[in-house]
């Protein structure tokens, strides 16, 4: 990416098969500066996505900035279905994970919400509202 006249990138997004882009990720391992996540197609449970972001790109860091930035003291309600979310619930105050989501992001979770096609984030934003902060 160094050598594309650009010296930052948002996303770059792959989809295919689990397997596809388990070998893709492998090779994309050799290359300096990116992290991939790979993550459930929320369209079609029959394909996955690669997730390029450059190695600095992290939600959880973004979230910490705008804190800071703002002087937010309140608590902060984050939520994710994915393991790309993961560094984002660890930065939140009260954290969701959606029915269904990853072992690993469920367990960083305080609520767990019904799935997303159930409006699942609509119950558990009010549940993470009701909780003392």
């Amino acid at each position: 990416f160094k050598n594309c006249g650009q010296s930052t990138f948002p996303l770059i997004k792959c989809i295919g098969s689990r397997e596809m882009l388990e070998a893709f990720d492998e090779k994309l391992k050799a290359l300096e500066g990116i992290k991939t996540t790979i993550i459930k197609d929320p369209i079609s449970r029959e394909f996955y996505i690669t997730l390029i972001t450059h190695i600095n790109a992290d939600k959880g860091k973004a979230l910490k900035k705008f804190k800071e930035l703002y002087s937010l003291s309140h608590p902060i309600i984050t939520g994710g279905d994915d393991n790309n979310d993961i560094p984002l619930l660890k930065a939140g105050d009260i954290r969701i994970a959606m029915d269904g989501a990853p072992e690993a992001l469920q367990n960083l979770a305080h609520i767990i919400a019904p799935p997303a096609e159930r409006m699942g984030i609509i119950q558990g934003l009010e549940e993470a509202m009701r909780r003392p902060g």
